[in-house]
């Protein structure tokens, strides 16, 4: 039994180096070149305004974000293959002003339906989205302050946990849609907002160090347990 309990041991503590990683980005050069994203890496968007920028006042981590500008509604989105029914999504977003103005992203399907986990900057504030009560306050937040938010998404459960700054926010959050589906991209948004009277950098938003992840199912874990199980039960018979 302890041979069973150590190999079992062993292989939980490899599991994380078995997951798929489907994205993973800094936008940082070679792949990514300043300025306009579209095009890059597969990138998708509604306008010119989202850009890869060197700009100081606006690079999170490396060299390089991605940022979005422009006062109206802007869409980015970024195709994704090979996921599974359970997610990680990973992303550091910041807001150059607190207002009232979206920046949040989801895991959808190319259609734009079947949304999962969705959260970022709402209404002011740091907000997550669940099916029912809609979009949900967690907290206030600093501006130009970088904001580190991790959820992991079952897509069978219909359910997510979300993670700011490594803080659990809640777990069991239902998700977007009644109706998630397997994702086929990531999905950003930055709401419109009139900033009349204010600089143009008040609406602005950037988004870091990307990371999409399909973690194994547990029940592969459940199988090797009952095999290692197996094999005592036959050593000890023998």
């Amino acid at each position: 039994m302890r041979l069973v309990i150590a190999l079992l041991a062993v292989m939980l503590a490899a599991l994380p180096a078995t997951a798929q990683v489907l994205v993973d980005t800094g936008f940082e050069p070679p792949e990514y070149v300043t300025g306009d994203i579209t095009g890059q890496q597969g990138w998708i968007t509604d306008s010119t305004n989202f850009t890869v920028t060197v700009l100081p006042d606006f690079v999170i981590n490396g060299q390089q974000s991605l940022l979005v500008t422009g006062n109206a509604g802007r869409l980015g989105r970024l195709p994704i293959s090979g996921a599974g029914p359970l997610m990680r999504i990973e992303v550091t977003m910041a807001k150059a002003a607190v207002n009232n103005a979206q920046w949040w992203v989801t895991l959808q399907t190319a259609a734009g339906t079947g949304r999962s986990a969705a959260f970022g900057f709402n209404n002011g504030f740091i907000q997550y989205y669940q099916a029912g009560p809609g979009w949900t306050t967690y907290s206030t937040f600093q501006a130009a302050t970088a904001y580190r938010f991790l959820a992991d998404v079952d897509i069978t459960a219909k359910v997510y946990s979300l993670w700011v700054n490594g803080n659990l926010v809640a777990e069991n959050i239902p998700t977007f849609s009644t109706a998630p589906a397997i994702p086929e991209q990531v999905y950003f948004y930055r709401g419109f907002l009139s900033i009349s009277g204010q600089p143009a950098w008040w609406n602005y938003a950037v988004a870091d160090d990307l990371k999409v992840t399909v973690i194994p199912e547990p029940a592969s874990l459940l199988t090797l347990a009952a095999g290692l199980s197996g094999l005592a039960a036959v050593r000890r018979r023998s």
